[in-house]
């Protein structure tokens, strides 16, 4: 999807966007995309991506080990009481589902250069494309979805000049002529193959993320995108997978090749678990009755599911690159860090909004239940929310609207805890309607945050 800058709580948090169109209409989606602006809908339709998830502390996969199911806590503030383990119980997390697509169990990309760009930076993504699909950072981010290590192909020079601006559905075209006049400076696709475009600064591309919106431009409402675009290839019509990237001064507060780097992991790690975006959706939502964690996100791809959490952009010792952590099932369903790899030596924690209700809305396209609270207009509803670390920490909470149709008042009755606590969080509807919020929890060092959703019907 789309990498998009969001604000949140006075934070810029990503700059990641997903192209993709409402719940009830992805087979009209343009792509999934990384940049700044509002939040997308990221939705497939078909497959098993109903049901809400359940948690469990016995997920394999790259997940923390600074979990365990026996140490206890005493907790630390609100209602929390003695011997509760680590981590405390608290509501299932989002699982991200696959609707039944493909994944890419062995990912080639094949790089795209234009003769104006950057050598150094050309360079530098060769480099970074030869290395990351290797490391382990590759694996704890694609493994327990079906995807193989990435392996990078030849760059393609073109002699062509960059165009000065471009829209995707023109890009669609220019690809899809090069495949099928088998030119030959590009290797022939087959099921694996990733078509990285890597634009010079002098362009600007534009592309439309949802059906009825006006088109957006990169560097100001994303900073990358992967798509789907069929072509009549040596071996017949076929989907081929590609990634747009333009070159942005900055994103997500990254500059240069970080910049790049960033953008271009995320993009990597959704255009393999969920290349078929427009015509046969793989892991590209969570589960339906999380799907206001779409509104707050701004997609719903496993990538975009931690691109809006701070500190998710980082550099392994592995990889002298920046790279985006991303989202796992299996961690998350263990209570532990849902954006893997975990960041050495730190400890996860959250507050989690206990929703009692399935809320019935068309915010995000069709007719559906998410998980949230209901309260009636000029009436308040005070619900639980649950504190969880897996080990000693502390932590204040704050709450915030985000997406939505109605006006509600938060108010926790305590913004600090641990491990354990209960806090109550008293919504206020001011108006009618509907609207998704969100939890940030922060012990001074890191944050995390967690999707709620309120409506008045």
């Amino acid at each position: 999807m789309r990498l998009a800058s969001l604000v949140l709580a006075g934070s810029c948090l990503a700059f990641f966007a997903t192209a993709c169109g409402n719940s009830a209409d992805k087979a009209s989606t343009t792509s999934h995309t990384t940049g700044s602006g509002g939040a997308g809908g990221g939705e497939g339709t078909g497959g098993d991506g109903g049901g809400s998830s359940t948690s469990s502390s016995s997920g394999e996969g790259p997940v923390s080990s600074s979990s365990s199911s026996t140490t206890t806590s005493s907790g630390t503030g609100g209602t929390g009481g003695s011997a509760v383990p680590f981590p405390a119980p608290h509501p299932s997390p989002p699982k991200v589902m696959s609707y039944g697509g493909p994944v890419l169990g062995h990912p080639k990309v094949v790089p795209i250069f234009f003769p104006s760009d950057d050598p150094a930076i050309r360079a530098q993504v060769v480099d970074y494309l030869n290395k990351v699909g290797s490391t382990q950072y590759w694996a704890a981010t694609t493994a327990e979805y079906g995807v193989g290590p990435l392996t990078s192909l030849s760059p393609v020079d073109l002699t062509e000049a960059a165009p000065t601006l471009i829209d995707d559905a023109d890009i669609k075209t220019w690809l899809a002529n090069k495949l099928e006049s088998q030119d030959s400076a590009f290797p022939q696709p087959d099921a694996n193959t990733i078509y990285t475009i890597h634009y010079p600064i002098e362009t600007t591309i534009t592309a439309t993320f949802s059906d009825g919106q006006a088109p957006e431009q990169s560097c100001t409402y994303f900073g990358g995108y992967h798509s789907e675009v069929m072509a009549n290839t040596a071996t017949g019509l076929q989907s081929v997978t590609y990634i747009v990237m333009p070159r942005c001064d900055d994103i997500f507060m990254l500059s240069g090749i970080d910049a790049l780097t960033g953008t271009e992991s995320h993009e990597l790690i959704e255009a393999s678990t969920d290349p078929r975006v427009i015509s046969a959706p793989a892991y590209a939502l969570p589960d339906n009755e999380d799907l206001a964690w779409v509104l707050v996100y701004g997609g719903g791809e496993v990538g975009d599911m931690c691109a809006q959490v701070p500190g998710v952009f980082t550099e392994f010792s592995e990889l002298p690159y920046t790279v985006q952590r991303s989202w796992s099932n299996k961690a998350a369903a263990a209570g532990q860090d849902p954006c893997q790899p975990a960041i050495p030596n730190t400890i996860y924690f959250n507050s989690a909004p206990v929703l009692p209700d399935l809320i019935t809305t068309t915010l995000l396209g069709p007719e559906l239940q998410v998980k949230g609270v209901r309260v009636p207009v000029g009436e308040t509803r005070t619900i639980d929310v649950d504190l969880f670390s897996t080990a000693e920490d502390s932590w204040s909470v704050g709450v915030q609207q985000s997406m939505g149709s109605g006006n509600f008042d938060f108010q926790l009755d305590n913004d600090f805890g641990g491990n354990g606590d209960k806090l109550h969080l008293s919504i206020t509807a001011l108006s009618e309607g509907e609207a998704a919020f969100f939890l940030l929890s922060n012990d001074g060092a890191n944050n995390n945050l967690w999707v709620g959703f309120v409506g008045t019907n």
